[in-house]
C-alpha cells in the first residue's frame, strides 16, 4: 500500500509539473503575440520578426493540457504543418519588412485562434 501510496504521489506531481510547464509556455507564448500585435500595430517590423521567433517556438509545445486561458484553437497542434506554413511566412515577411505580413496574421487568427 505504502508503494502505491509513494507512486501516485509521484504521479501526481509529475502531472503536476507538466501542467505547469504547459501554463508558462501559454504564458510565455501570449506574451510574444501581444508584442507581436503592438509591433504590428507600429510597424516596427524587426521587433515584430523578434517576437514572432519567440512565439513560433512556444507553438511548438502542445499546451491542450494545460490550464491557463488561451485563445489558441486545439486545431493548431491537430494541423501543425500548415499552422507552421503560416509562422514561417510571418517570421519571412517580418525580416523582411514585408507589408503582406498582415495578411499572415490575418490567416492565422482566421482559422487558429478563437474569437472572443
Amino acid at each position: 500500500m505504502r508503494n502505491l501510496m509513494i507512486g501516485a504521489a509521484m504521479i501526481c506531481a509529475t502531472a503536476t509539473t507538466a501542467f505547469a510547464d504547459a501554463d508558462a509556455t501559454i504564458m510565455e507564448r501570449q506574451a510574444a503575440m501581444k508584442a507581436v500585435g503592438a509591433a504590428a500595430k507600429a510597424q516596427d517590423f524587426a521587433a515584430m520578426n523578434k517576437a514572432a521567433m519567440i512565439a513560433q517556438e512556444a507553438f511548438k509545445i502542445d499546451t491542450r493540457d494545460g490550464f491557463a486561458p488561451t485563445e489558441a484553437r486545439p486545431e493548431i497542434w491537430d494541423n501543425m504543418d500548415a499552422f507552421n506554413a503560416i509562422m514561417d511566412d510571418l517570421v519571412a515577411k517580418s525580416a523582411a519588412a514585408d507589408k503582406s505580413v498582415f495578411g499572415s496574421c490575418k490567416a492565422c487568427h482566421a482559422d487558429y485562434r478563437i474569437k472572443n
